[in-house]
């Protein structure tokens, strides 16, 4: 390449078109509805056996918003406490 030019968004920002944003929400079709319904009610289970646990809430949360843009490859949802809680209950 015999020329090169470094630009900015700041340098051409005035010549660029008005920026809108608007979230328009999608309805899941039935297979993925359905999937992540069951997925959502063994979620409840686990936060009800893991009652306080932040690890699961938080790792739950984070499945909950994943899955409709990534409905594969979950895998085992693990909170870092409940493996420490099953270390000590072994442990004492």
């Amino acid at each position: 390449m015999e020329l090169g030019a470094f630009v900015s968004l700041e340098d051409i920002s005035s010549e660029l078109p008005s920026y809108r944003e608007e979230v328009i929400g999608v309805d899941m079709d039935e297979p993925l509805a359905k999937a992540y319904t069951d997925l959502e009610e063994q979620i409840k289970e686990a936060l009800e056996e893991h009652r306080g646990n932040h690890s699961v809430i938080s790792t739950a949360l984070n499945a909950l918003l994943s899955y409709p843009d990534r409905p594969y490859g979950l895998g085992d949802l693990i909170g870092t406490n409940m493996i420490r809680s099953r270390i000590e209950e072994c442990l004492f």
